[in-house]
């Protein structure tokens, strides 16, 4: 059998990146670490997640070009995210100009990329962070005007150019852009940062990188740091003393699966996305399920909270995602206006819905509750006509019924 070698060399091209999780790359891949003096991979994931997983690493991890070097750390990207760690993987060229690079180019690059990734983390305002880029705007004369930029994860940081601040993301890819486009912009800049470079590290350590840690670490636990929820493949929910280490509930209810959990805001609720296609909301406090979401077509692979809890995200691997209003007691005001008419008709069911009794329900009802009391007392039962009657009372101060209700159901009576 011929070979084709242009087929061939494209198939095998050692220049492009495979992503090993995808299946049409992943029959490409071919695990040369016997050739290059062992796992180097496996040991710098070693010392990632085990010796030093909560201390500062570094390694250098060279090679020619098209040794594997990129397709080798995207596999092991993979392989930390499994295990729950926050990955920022990105291509330097991407945002450097690779000719002419500065140690506060590669560092703005770095903040940049960080605060990209974090879409669902809310930090507070990087004040530092600011101050440089209304500098740096200012020297690069930026023409940017009008209209707020925001990132919908670090919040409102930045302003519009008016007000000379920028915000971050979007500030230092503006910036990072015009310093790779034009070598005069970028030497300027160099210029105005390379005796910054101290603040510029602190601010990316202090602003982004250990605050990022301490939030991400938060995941998985009440807002007060003392819960630790988790999901399992048994279908169950354990809640962990953190303090202690032991289980303090299970959560049973799910018919297969768990893959995800998140406390809402105030740490009273727990949401639970399944491989049963079902989300389960739970009363921390009992333990008990408060409500069961349905609307998925397959598995639910991530849930989470709005910041305000009033809404809850779901994605599932029938590729949509859900937003449920979780506003409960607009909910409920919206159900009690819808059954109104019935309610007010029929005050026994209105007396056992107290979230529905607002001042006109009551009001109204109190006007059945006569007409009621009135029929009772025409057919001899004076106990029903004054219960009736006592209750439109407390209801409703009718000065109709001012009198004793006795009196008057015995009045109506003789009529």
């Amino acid at each position: 059998m011929s070979i084709d070698l242009r087929e061939f060399y494209q198939a095998s091209d050692p220049s492009r990146t495979l992503f090993v999780n995808n299946s049409s790359d992943g029959k490409y891949y071919i695990d040369f670490s016997s050739v290059r003096g062992g796992d180097i991979l496996g040991k710098l994931k070693q010392k990632i997640t085990f010796f030093k997983p909560n201390e500062p690493t570094c390694t250098l991890f060279t090679g020619h070009i098209g040794c594997g070097k990129s397709t080798e750390l995207l596999r092991l990207q993979a392989e930390l995210e499994k295990l729950g760690f926050h990955v920022v993987y990105f291509e330097s060229s991407d945002d450097l100009e690779m000719t002419d690079v500065d140690i506060a180019d590669v560092l703005l690059a770095i903040a940049r990329r960080v605060s990209q990734s974090l879409d669902k983390i809310t930090l507070e305002s990087p004040n530092k962070f600011n101050e440089l880029l209304q500098g740096a705007w200012k020297i690069l004369n930026s023409e940017v005007t009008g209209g707020k930029l925001k990132v919908p994860v670090l919040g409102d940081v930045g302003l519009s150019a008016d007000k000379d601040k920028l915000s971050l993301s979007v500030g230092i890819g503006e910036i990072t852009s015009k310093m790779k486009n034009d070598p005069t912009l970028r030497e300027k800049l160099n210029q105005y940062l390379a005796p910054q470079k101290t603040k510029l590290l602190e601010a990316i350590n202090q602003e982004l990188l250990e605050p990022a840690i301490a939030k991400l670490k938060q995941q998985g636990k009440s807002p007060d740091g003392k819960t630790l929820a988790s999901g399992s493949l048994d279908t169950t929910i354990k809640l962990w003393d953190v303090s202690t280490g032991k289980a303090i509930k299970t959560l049973t209810g799910h018919s297969s699966g768990v893959n995800s959990v998140r406390f809402s805001p105030d740490g009273k609720t727990l949401a639970s996305g399944s491989l049963d296609t079902t989300i389960k909301l739970w009363d921390v406090s009992t333990g008990k399920a408060i409500k069961t979401l349905t609307g998925h077509r397959s598995r639910v692979i991530s849930v989470g909270f709005s910041p305000d809890g009033k809404t809850l995200a779901s994605g599932s691997s029938d590729k949509t995602v859900i937003l449920w209003d979780l506003d409960f007691d607009n909910l409920l005001l919206s159900g009690c206006n819808l059954l109104n008419n019935y309610l007010v008709a029929h005050p026994e069911v209105l007396e056992e819905l107290r979230s529905c009794q607002s001042p006109l329900q009551l009001a109204q009802g109190a006007t059945v509750l006569v007409i009621q009391g009135e029929k009772l007392a025409r057919n001899d039962d004076i106990n029903g006509a004054v219960e009736k009657f006592g209750k439109a009372q407390q209801w409703d101060n009718n000065p109709l019924l001012s009198l004793s209700v006795r009196a008057i159901a015995r009045s109506l009576m003789r009529q």
